[in-house]
């Protein structure tokens, strides 16, 4: 949820968290058992700006294949470096960075990010995360569920970066 949030936003995030707890305490109900406390990852632990910078950057890295961009402003700084990449990115309890992966290129698509799930789909394949096939893959289950003119647009995203790599 909280990555979904930092891709297409807190209201849309919450939203989804309402249903989903919503989901989870009927199915309890239905069944009869004990609601448990979900076992979730803590924030990364307290430190100075500068380790998170560092650890953002190295995330970035590791992400995209890629220097990070410079921190020209508060939020390619603080919001984009410090905390998508340095808070989020680095929590790899629950998701893998494959799993971060199609949920950032899903969300970016669907939200119009073009620049943002082509840098995505880019790093996917160089950073071997997916393969082409299974790119397109994602793009056909995509399209049923947001539509076939946003997965026409994702699957041309694609294919400028697959012709870039040909001719590249």
């Amino acid at each position: 949820m909280l990555h979904f949030a930092t891709q297409l936003g807190w209201p849309k995030a919450s939203v989804l968290q309402m249903y989903g707890m919503m989901s989870i305490l009927k199915l309890v109900d239905q069944r009869g058992l004990a609601l448990e406390a979900h076992d979730y990852e803590l924030w990364a632990e307290p430190t100075d700006d500068t380790t998170r910078r560092r650890r953002g950057e190295a995330a970035y890295r590791d992400v995209h294949g890629t220097e990070p961009p410079a921190a020209t402003s508060p939020f390619r700084g603080r919001a984009l470096i410090d905390f998508l990449y340095g808070e989020i990115w680095t929590r790899d309890r629950h998701l893998t960075r494959r799993d971060r992966r199609i949920v950032s290129i899903c969300c970016a698509a669907a939200a119009g990010g073009d620049e943002e799930a082509t840098e995505h789909l880019r790093a996917a394949l160089v950073q071997g995360d997916l393969t082409e096939v299974e790119l397109q893959e994602l793009i056909l289950h995509y399209a049923v569920y947001v539509g076939w003119v946003l997965g026409r647009r994702l699957d041309d995203l694609l294919a400028a970066v697959v012709r870039e790599f040909a001719t590249g």
